[in-house]
Formats: structure tokens, C-alpha cells, sequence
């Protein structure tokens, strides 16, 4: 669908992805588009920690958990301490993740909050965490579109943050270093505007 729409993609950082061994990559977060984009332009092979109401969709619940992705029912906090175990397991013996540490898409197409799950098995894990800025792919798909429109979409790679020298006390400290570096990338500043600008942190 993107090719042919038109897409154009520019692609900077790829060569941070030489070896993804107990990487975790953390983009932001603004269109349904995320995901394909991600795999169709970084080439890499990733697991993903994915919503629970994804798993009740005939056939293709079946093809996440045969992929080794990992379920989370974000409205049950109990639950949220196996899926974190389970992630922190595959990324040691070697898997890559995508994790969108916004959680959900933004509405206002601003970089939104972090939630601290992500970072979290990261420290456990002690992974590599890549940070990732998209831009110019919201309005390829439109909340509420059903079409995909030509545009260009711009994806950074950036310098990586090795997770491991965070303890889980400093998840926070942790999300902030990672959400100020895709901030920076994206061009918001401290109050979140311009999130239409893109420059290489």
C-alpha cells in the first residue's frame, strides 16, 4: 500500500543496527502505519510486547503468539509482571523488540507520555535500547482514514542508550533520557511543540 502510494522514505542512523542481539527499538507513536514502517525500512527481525484485544482476532492471534510475541493486558496490572518476565527472557537469549513507549498513538501528533513497562525489561534484560523519530507519517493515514496518501517519511535512528546501567528505580530517569533524545530528534521542545520538524539528534 505505501509503495503504492507513493511513499518515499528517508532513512538515517541503519547502520546502529548492525548487530540487534537484546536490542530494544523505541519509536514514537503516531499512526496505525508505525509497525509496517519500522519493519519495511529498518529490515530488522523483532518480536513485540502487543495488547491483549490483538490476540482475540481469528487467525492472526494465532500468527503473534507463533511469532513469539508477547501478550499484555494492560487493564489487569497483575498480569503485567509475567509479560514483562517473558520479554525479558527472549531479549536475553538474543531477540530484538519494538516497543512504542508512548503505548498508544497521540492525538495530537506531539510526543505523549512514556509508560515505564518498556524500560523496565530493558533494565532487566539489560539491553540496548535504539531510540527511533518518525515524522511524516501521519498524514500518510489520518486518524480515521482508510487510504493511504503519497507523502515522505522521515526515520531516524538514534544514538543508543545501553539500558543495563539502569536499575529499576531508575526507570524514569531511564524513560526521560530516551523520550528527551526522540524529542530532540523531532524537533519539540520542552513544552512538545513543532512535531512536524525532523533533525538528527
Amino acid at each position: 500500500m505505501l509503495f503504492i502510494a507513493g511513499t518515499r522514505f528517508v532513512v538515517e542512523g541503519k547502520e546502529l543496527l548492525a548487530d540487534t542481539r537484546n536490542v530494544v527499538i523505541m519509536p514514537n507513536h503516531v499512526s496505525q502505519l508505525d509497525a509496517p514502517v519500522v519493519a519495511l525500512t529498518l529490515g530488522i527481525d523483532f518480536k513485540a510486547v502487543v495488547k491483549t484485544e490483538l490476540y482475540r482476532t481469528p487467525f492472526f492471534g494465532y500468527c503473534l503468539r507463533y511469532a513469539g510475541f508477547i501478550e499484555v493486558d494492560r487493564k489487569d496490572p497483575e498480569q503485567s509482571r509475567p509479560a514483562i518476565n517473558a520479554a525479558v527472557a527472549s531479549l536475553k537469549s538474543g531477540n530484538c523488540f519494538l516497543i512504542f513507549p508512548e503505548g498508544t498513538r497521540t492525538k495530537t501528533g506531539r510526543l505523549g507520555e512514556f509508560r515505564k513497562g518498556g524500560f523496565v525489561v530493558a533494565a532487566e534484560a539489560g539491553s540496548k535500547i535504539l531510540p527511533v523519530a518518525i515524522s511524516g507519517i501521519r498524514e500518510l493515514l489520518p486518524r480515521g482514514g482508510f487510504s493511504v496518501r503519497p507523502g515522505t517519511v522521515t526515520v531516524l535512528v538514534l544514538d543508543p542508550v545501553e539500558a543495563g546501567g539502569y536499575s529499576y528505580d531508575d526507570r524514569d530517569r531511564l524513560s526521560a533520557e530516551v523520550r528527551g533524545r526522540i524529542a530532540a530528534a523531532l524537533g519539540e521542545g520542552a513544552d512538545g511543540g513543532g512535531a512536524d520538524g525532523a533533525a538528527r539528534a
